[in-house]
């Protein structure tokens, strides 16, 4: 115990907000004690993880741990007002209870001081981006009659719509919330337009007359997704990585990328012409390597750009491709008294055994599986079943969750063979599955009941992790691939962003089941948008390093060692 207090306050006194080494290195202690109940009993802990999350302006941590004020209360007056200021400051203005880390209200300041209000954010997986436009909207109600709100899935168009209703009704507000273009309202009521860029030059080309205050685009590297794809080879050799990319993708398929990357483009090229304010989000971009075009677009358009870099979660990378398991801590992090290697068989499906059983015998929490297609989750899921399925807990399902799955037996039976669907199969053994194939509603329902604790093992296709947000706690990433292509260090990135999500819980890990995507994330420091072969009109990634975090305002309390 004695140990983590000197670390802990040596982390504390040392940390330095422009050095990135000592921001991680607290971040990662605040996260591996947080993570365990026993460490956080004992009150000086308790406290300091207090004093940690509030020098560090990252208040999810105490939010987390249910530290709503200092567990051991400060004898000083002075502390005690000091602390209650620096909450309130950050306080949420649309939901009061929750508490904005520093970045996020600078995110928030910046926006709301420019002229014109036109911002471009850059920030990690799971960082709050859409978190933050709803502070903005709430802000401006008074001003945005009509709002547009850009996702680049169904799904999540779907999730957000379900949130911005939400929202509105929360808050009281009058907007309409309107998901297609047919429930287009064209007299003076306020409306909320969630759409994906078709829908939105739906819009655009169906009511021109219907003035848009203000829009938000999330995920907007997607804008020239046909090109984002690019890729180093293990030798370095950048053109020799994108022939093997197009030489795996047949004709239609990349015409349909090239289209989709096209439409993106346009719709933001609309909407920047004809709308005075908006907010455009992405993750892990870096202005110092935009291309020509990427730059020409923002100056011309008077667009300001707020970079985030860093990650509120501490994710560990496991090994889980050879023979053994093997979690790799970071250095700042003491090492486990006993370091058992956990072996695993060689043969794919034996091994996603082995891994979900370690999963659930270390209480890790919930899990994403993630298979390059539908057919490759299928394949995974009933070979699970037949290893260690249970049809039992099919009767500790909530009676809702039965009576939805009795609903699709009846809804989708032929022949009499729906008990050999393998949706069937899989959720009546306790686990789930979610890919682009199954009726939206099925997948809503699905992602709903695993975010509900139903069951914890999910497995997924990138349908899930480009953007939907669930309450996983792991990731294994079972293929190298997505599709027919091969995953680029940024789909990689995305990817494992998705295991543990920040104020749901305080440690990712991510389970690397192939050789080739470890040497992969040992490869890539980071990613950014670069000029293309096209003369900087497209948007496509290459590698960056990391730069410092941005400055974090220190409180004036004092730790001494």
């Amino acid at each position: 115990m004695q140990d983590y207090v000197n670390r802990l306050l040596l982390a504390i006194n040392r940390y330095d907000p422009n050095d990135v080494q000592t921001v991680n290195h607290l971040r990662d202690l605040v996260c591996w004690i947080s993570d365990n109940d026993s460490l956080k009993k004992d009150s000086i802990i308790a406290n300091l993880l207090y004093i940690a999350s509030q020098k560090m302006r990252v208040f999810g941590y105490n939010m987390l741990n249910g530290f709503l004020e200092e567990p051991v209360p400060s004898s000083s007056v002075l502390d005690d007002f000091g602390n209650a200021a620096i909450v309130n400051l950050y306080r949420s203005q649309v939901n009061r209870v929750n508490i904005l880390d520093q970045s996020q209200k600078e995110v928030i300041d910046t926006f709301q001081s420019i002229s014109p209000r036109r911002l471009l954010v850059s920030a990690p997986t799971s960082y709050g981006k859409t978190f933050l436009m709803r502070e903005i909207v709430f802000l401006n109600k008074e001003r945005y009659r009509n709002i547009l709100l850009i996702f680049p899935t169904v799904a999540l168009l779907l999730e957000n719509a379900r949130m911005m209703s939400k929202f509105v009704l929360e808050n009281e507000l009058s907007y309409h919330i309107v998901k297609t273009v047919d429930a287009v309202c064209d007299d003076d009521s306020p409306q909320i337009f969630v759409f994906t860029p078709e829908r939105a030059l739906q819009l655009i080309a169906s009511f021109p007359d219907i003035k848009t205050d203000f829009f938000f685009f999330d995920e907007v590297y997607k804008i020239d997704e046909d090109y984002c794809g690019d890729v180093i080879d293990e030798n370095g050799d950048k053109e020799s990585a994108q022939s093997q990319r197009q030489n795996s993708l047949s004709e239609n398929d990349g015409f349909l990328e090239e289209d989709r990357g096209k439409t993106f483009r346009i719709a933001l090229y609309l909407l920047a012409k004809t709308v005075e304010e908006y907010y455009l989000a992405g993750p892990n971009l870096n202005k110092e390597q935009f291309g020509l075009g990427m730059k020409r677009f923002l100056e011309r358009n008077q667009i300001k750009i707020k970079e985030i870099l860093f990650e509120p979660t501490l994710r560990i990378a496991v090994n889980a491709y050879s023979k053994v398991i093997e979690e790799h801590l970071p250095a700042s992090l003491p090492e486990p008294k006993t370091k058992s290697l956990v072996p695993v068989k060689s043969k794919i499906n034996d091994k996603i055994r082995d891994v979900v059983t370690y999963i659930g015998k270390k209480n890790y929490g919930k899990t994403l599986l993630y298979c390059t297609t539908p057919a490759k989750a299928i394949e995974y899921s009933n070979k699970l079943v037949e290893s260690i399925g249970c049809d039992e807990i099919y009767e500790r399902y909530p009676n809702e969750f039965k009576n939805f799955i009795s609903h699709i037996k009846k809804e989708y039976d032929v022949d009499n063979y729906v008990e050999e669907w393998s949706l069937i199969k899989v959720l009546q053994n306790g686990f789930g599955m979610h890919h682009g194939k199954l009726p939206k509603y099925i997948q809503q329902e699905i992602l709903e009941q695993f975010n509900n604790g139903v069951f914890n093992i999910l497995f997924c296709t990138s349908t899930i992790v480009e953007g939907v947000n669930t309450d996983a706690q792991n990731m294994i990433i079972l293929n190298p691939s997505k599709g027919r292509k091969k995953l680029t260090p940024f789909d990689i990135k995305n990817i494992k962003g998705r295991a543990g999500r920040y104020y749901h819980c305080f440690i990712g890990r991510v389970f690397y089941m192939n050789k080739e995507l470890w040497r992969k994330i040992l490869q890539f420091p980071a990613l950014t948008l670069c000029n293309s072969a096209n003369g900087g009109k497209a948007l496509i990634f290459r590698r960056f390093r990391h730069l410092p975090f941005g400055r974090v305002v220190r409180i004036s309390r004092r730790i001494q060692a």
